[in-house]
């Protein structure tokens, strides 16, 4: 008995440094050719952050294009920063939620490509 309370008490302790659930991504929407720039993803409950990654990479090994934290679920990107994107090349974006302990599983993935503006 004393084991499968330790078990339990284990387990709820991992469960609350996990970081709270992913948020749904909104726009852009998953293949499609941007002009500009905004994403939007879904409000999580308990997320008090976010963290938007934009890669080449569709497995987020090589550095990230854009790496930024957020508290609000939109993120327009900078003007200045436009030029870091290669006109015709597929990126992957995803987004995690955060919280004061930890940072949570990201969101599937989405793809766009950049049409006029970018390098």
């Amino acid at each position: 008995m004393k084991k499968m309370l330790a078990i339990m008490a284990l387990a709820a302790l991992l469960a609350c440094t996990q970081g709270p659930a992913p948020p749904e991504l909104i726009y852009p929407y998953d293949g499609v050719s941007l002009t500009t720039i905004p994403f939007t993803w879904t409000s999580v409950e308990g997320a008090s952050e976010y963290r938007l990654e934009i890669c080449k990479d569709e497995g987020f090994v090589t550095p990230n294009t854009i790496d930024e934290t957020t508290t609000d679920t939109t993120y327009k990107l900078p003007t200045e920063r436009w030029g870091e994107f290669e006109d015709g090349t597929i990126y992957y974006w995803r987004v995690s939620s955060g919280d004061e302990a930890a940072w949570g599983k990201p969101s599937l993935v989405r793809t766009f490509n950049v049409m006029g503006g970018g390098k």
